[in-house]
């Protein structure tokens, strides 16, 4: 378990025979290496009192300028959540009224309400995500952080690629959402562990406890959707292949009367009724025979009792769906936590440096 920050006590800080600083100590506001330096001194490039820098990696002593962005991020994504549910509403509502006039571009609505909401989502996580001054330099590959602003501008530019899901290939538009469902959810589990250090660092162990619960709970309730998505898709095929004419085509009228009922799979039955029998809403099934007139529809009845299996598919959408929503509001609270928390963390950084800047005065 990854342990919260710590500050750097002042007797442990290790001091070469001059008193000066013997470790590699990372500047709070702009990354330089303060090895060599007086503990009482400034910093030689942004000539910031290097004890501000020796307290470790808590929030409340780092740059108090970048802590308010972290802040300032949540709000924008608070905001983003709110105005995504707005927007898409709208969007709909416009959208509709558009097509009852019979005007056209009635999805355009909807795509701005999508890209709206999105893009204020956006800046919340790219000021959330901001780069820490103190450890600029420091970043190696790959991080959360950097995988967290990624997937937020992939996400984005999914929704034009939905609105044109009719103007490109179909395997171009089923691969490109496959790789933005891909991303997406790196992006979501990066989303929670970078919050996580966070967390950490205000240090708030309740807080990253309950974020690490939230995370493997939505890792969990994802793969067990999928799972069972897989599993009713390969539930209604075999269903299909073995009972011709349970998922059909519009029927067609043979040759005296006799109507063909089309398997979705490329069966055939040839069925027989009459109009008595169609008026009905009942298909019967026999040799062909002559009917008194010419049949245009027919319903096919006969559906198979639910299995089991599919009565168990149904009861787990359902208790999945339950806990979406419960783990839905968990991350609603979680992120209304970690608003208050940063904004905290932001005022106490900016308190504790203006102290610094009034013992160096």
């Amino acid at each position: 378990m990854e342990a919260p920050a710590r500050p750097i006590a002042a007797a442990i800080l290790p001091l070469d025979a001059a008193g000066r600083i013997d470790t590699d100590v990372t500047c709070r506001k702009c990354g330089y290496n303060l090895r060599g330096l007086l503990p009482d001194g400034i910093c030689p490039e942004c000539a910031t009192a290097v004890g501000r820098s020796l307290h470790g990696d808590l929030l409340r002593f780092c740059d108090p300028d970048w802590v308010q962005s972290l802040a300032s991020g949540m709000n924008w994504i608070v905001a983003g959540i709110v105005a995504s549910v707005v927007l898409k509403v709208s969007g709909v509502g416009i959208a509709g009224a558009m097509g009852a006039l019979g005007g056209r571009g009635g999805n355009l609505p909807i795509l701005a309400g999508k890209l709206g909401g999105a893009l204020i989502l956006l800046i919340g996580y790219w000021k959330l995500t901001a780069p820490d001054p103190g450890k600029i330099g420091m970043e190696q590959g790959l991080t959360a952080r950097k995988l967290v602003r990624a997937a937020q501008a992939v996400g984005l530019l999914t929704y034009p690629v939905e609105s044109l899901a009719f103007a490109i290939p179909i395997l171009l538009h089923v691969s490109l959402i496959f790789i933005a469902s891909v991303v997406g959810t790196v992006g979501t589990v990066a989303t929670f562990i970078y919050a996580r250090r966070l967390a950490l660092r205000i240090p708030d162990e309740s807080l990253a406890r309950s974020t690490r619960i939230v995370m493997w709970g939505i890792i969990t309730l994802g793969v067990l959707v999928a799972m069972t998505t897989v599993g009713g898709i390969v539930t209604a095929a075999s269903i299909a292949r073995s009972m011709p004419g349970f998922v059909t085509t519009m029927p067609t009228t043979g040759p005296s009367g006799t109507v063909i009922v089309t398997n979705a799979w490329g069966g055939s039955n040839p069925t027989l009724t009459s109009p008595a029998a169609t008026r009905r809403g009942r298909v019967t099934t026999g040799a062909p025979a002559l009917t008194s007139a010419p049949l245009t529809r027919a319903i096919v009845t006969g559906m198979p009792a639910a299995s089991p299996f599919i009565f168990g598919l149904f009861l787990g959408g359902c208790g999945m769906g339950l806990c979406g929503l419960i783990f839905g509001i968990w991350t609603l609270r979680l992120i209304d936590r970690y608003r208050k928390a940063l904004r905290e963390s932001a005022e106490i950084a900016r308190r504790t440096w203006a102290a610094h800047s009034a013992l160096n005065g």
